[in-house]
């Protein structure tokens, strides 16, 4: 696997965030050029840590990186402090979470 650390600027956020992006690596057995100029479509899995974690918890913690080793799957996972992953318009500023994650994090 090859685990991509990334710090995204976000507008819809106001700042950036921390984003670690888990990719597939193709198995000794198989000839790199061709794996990756495949066109092969992969699917994505997203992982959302829960409270005042991060997504190093889900490396740490879990096997789910063996899923992106074997099932040929991207892993995305985000940090976002204690967002519970919606729209929250009266936390402080108003945080737009939900809207970030799909007008500006699914398609980057």
């Amino acid at each position: 696997m090859s685990e991509y650390f990334v710090k995204l600027r976000s507008n819809y956020l106001n700042g950036t965030i921390d984003l670690s992006i888990i990719m597939p690596n193709p198995l000794l057995a198989f000839n790199p050029e061709k794996f990756y100029h495949s066109k092969e479509k992969f699917p994505v899995i997203w992982l959302f840590h829960g409270g005042s974690e991060t997504y190093a918890d889900w490396i740490t913690y879990t096997a789910v990186a063996r899923q992106a080793i074997y099932k040929n799957t991207i892993i995305i996972a985000p940090t976002l402090p204690n967002s519970d992953f919606i729209n929250q318009p009266l936390v402080g500023e108003g945080y737009p979470f939900y809207d970030f994650f799909y007008h500006e994090l699914m398609p980057f």
